[in-house]
């Protein structure tokens, strides 16, 4: 059975309903194994397409959720198919691949998890920065989602349904993401090449937009988000990174930067002791502890229901933020006995072959769950043995 083509005529008299219609799952030739799950047989999908139309119900039915207005769609709606449609019509094991690799590199999980590794490496100043963009990311993205709703464009059966998300469509959290990355490595140059100094060059705004183009590929490949998706995702990405640079600086002003080691002590030991322990704020310690605890339980109870996510976001992003108030920030205004770490060594290499280690781990448990994700996560843990390798020695070598 071949996909039915919507006409010209169709596309602008068409009228969105507030209930996804699954049109996607009735042609079993349209599905890919790579992430989502091929239809069996009828009652199997009919199963796959009530369990779209429940999880569907299940966002809509939360308090402060509502429908994207229909104006908004009709005005993209043309645009959108016509893209997604060129898009999906080039298919196969390779570009599959291609876009879950893109797809990894760009979640929102890459950055959390980056967050204590790179504290854990010793680039604290990078590791600052990217935890405060990385709260940002959270927060603001988290805001769209979690109060607007858009049937993905596979559940209308406007395109091939290639990875299963129940999540709003709206807007493109991976190409917020993508916009935050390359952010975030543009920092990174400027830490080493210019001492903390933030040069917005040509050619990371040009990377920046090839990267979100690239992005924008991928999500509407897999037929998970319009082209409009995107668009939004975009001008989000630059909205993050606009706040998280803004509060890093405030922060700075407080606590100085680690860029030229000003926010670390003058004791001769390079390692951390007891008696740094003993000389902490842990009243400061205890009342963030508090907040991360109650943020997280607040998330996730009913009214609000903010997000699934956030025992994982939370625990670990305010953790860095707790680590560089407590050890990192010897500032006077702040507590009384100030205390701050020393510089850290240069890291040891059996962190990369820790953290590789550990990539490894997750790999085979997913592996075990969903081959093609254990498969993609393969492909994505390669490069990061590489590059963990490669950071483990570039603070060392640039000093």
């Amino acid at each position: 059975m071949a996909k039915k083509q919507i006409s010209e005529s169709e596309i602008e008299i068409m009228t969105v309903s507030s209930e996804p219609e699954t049109l996607s799952l009735l042609n079993s030739k349209q599905h890919s194994d790579l992430l989502g799950q091929r239809p069996t047989n009828y009652r199997h999908l009919q199963k796959i397409k009530k369990e779209f139309k429940s999880q569907a119900k299940k966002h809509l039915d939360r308090r402060f959720c509502y429908q994207i207005p229909e104006s908004f769609e009709i005005r993209f709606i043309k645009y959108d198919i016509k893209i997604l449609q060129f898009i999906q019509k080039w298919d196969n094991k390779f570009l599959d691949y291609l876009a879950l690799f893109i797809t990894l590199v760009t979640t929102i999980e890459a950055g959390i998890i980056a967050s204590p590794v790179l504290f854990l490496l010793g680039q604290d100043s990078i590791a600052i920065e990217l935890t405060y963009i990385i709260l940002m990311y959270g927060l603001i993205s988290q805001i769209p989602k979690r109060f607007l709703w858009r049937t993905r464009p596979f559940m209308r059966g406007y395109s091939k349904q290639k990875r299963k998300d129940y999540t709003s469509s709206l807007p493109s959290r991976a190409v917020s993401g993508a916009i935050v990355y390359m952010y975030l490595i543009d920092h990174a140059i400027s830490l080493y090449k210019y001492h903390d100094k933030v040069q917005l060059t040509g050619w990371i705004i040009l990377s920046s937009l090839i990267f979100a183009l690239l992005a924008t590929w991928s999500r509407c490949y897999f037929g998970v988000h319009y082209p409009s998706d995107c668009l939004l995702g975009l001008i989000q990405g630059i909205v993050i990174c606009l706040f998280g640079f803004l509060i890093y600086r405030s922060d700075i002003i407080g606590c100085k930067s680690c860029s030229d080691k000003a926010c670390y002590t003058k004791l001769p030991n390079k390692e951390i002791t007891f008696s740094h322990l003993e000389r902490a704020d842990w009243v400061l310690f205890a009342i963030s502890s508090v907040v991360s605890i109650v943020l997280m339980l607040l998330s996730i109870v009913k009214p609000v229901e903010w997000w699934r996510k956030s025992h994982f976001f939370f625990g670990t992003i305010i953790a860095g933020i707790v680590f560089h108030l407590v050890f990192l920030c010897p500032d006077k205004k702040l507590r009384k006995n100030p205390t701050s770490l020393p510089p850290p060594p240069p890291p040891n290499k059996w962190y990369f072959w820790l953290i590789s280690i550990g990539q490894l781990a997750f790999v085979i448990e997913k592996k075990k769950k969903n081959e093609r994700c254990g498969e993609g996560r393969i492909i994505l843990t390669v490069p990061e043995w590489h590059n963990w390798n490669t950071l483990s020695t570039f603070k060392d070598i640039s000093s």
